[in-house]
C-alpha cells in the first residue's frame, strides 16, 4: 500500500501529461521529454514519466532557473536573436537520459485507459463542483462566514 501512495502523484501527473501530448501530437510529435525542478531531481519520477509516455526523459543541466532560461529563450526566438529554439542546447545541456522499460510501460497503457475512462465519467461531477459556492469560495469556510 506504501508503494501505491508514494507512486500515485507522479503517476497521475504523467497519465495527465500524456492526455496533453496526445491531443498536441496531432500537430507536431514529441522524440524525447525535457524534465526540469523538483521531479527532475527522483530516479523515480523521471522513471514513471519514461514508462507512462514511453519515451525518453531528459534530465537537463538548468533546473531551478529553466523557468527564466526558457521565457528569456521565447523571447529571444520571437524578436530574432535566436533563430530556432534549437538554441536551448547551448543553455541546458542534457545530463541524463531515462529510458522507458516497455514492461512496465504496458501495464501504464492499461492504467491508462482506466484513468481516461475515470476522467470523461466523472466530467459531470467535476463540472458540477465546479460550480459549488463551497469549492469556489472555500476561504469562506476557514472563517469568513457564509453569505
Amino acid at each position: 500500500m506504501g508503494w501505491r501512495l508514494l507512486t500515485s502523484d507522479p503517476e497521475g501527473i504523467a497519465f495527465n501529461v500524456r492526455a496533453m501530448l496526445e491531443h498536441l501530437e496531432g500537430d507536431c510529435v514529441f522524440d524525447t521529454i525535457r524534465i526540469i525542478g523538483g521531479g527532475a531531481r527522483s530516479d523515480l519520477w523521471r522513471q514513471i514519466f519514461a514508462d507512462v509516455l514511453r519515451k525518453d526523459v531528459l534530465r537537463l543541466s538548468a533546473q531551478q532557473e529553466a523557468n527564466t532560461l526558457g521565457a528569456a529563450l521565447v523571447g529571444g526566438v520571437a524578436i530574432g536573436a535566436f533563430e530556432d529554439f534549437s538554441v536551448v542546447e547551448r543553455y541546458a545541456a542534457v545530463e541524463e537520459v531515462t529510458s522507458f522499460d516497455p514492461e512496465a510501460a504496458r501495464i501504464y497503457d492499461e492504467m491508462f485507459h482506466v484513468f481516461t475512462d475515470c476522467y470523461k465519467g466523472l466530467k459531470h461531477t467535476n463540472e458540477s463542483l465546479s460550480q459549488t459556492r463551497a469549492v469556489r469560495s472555500s476561504d469562506e469556510i476557514r472563517g469568513g462566514g457564509m453569505n
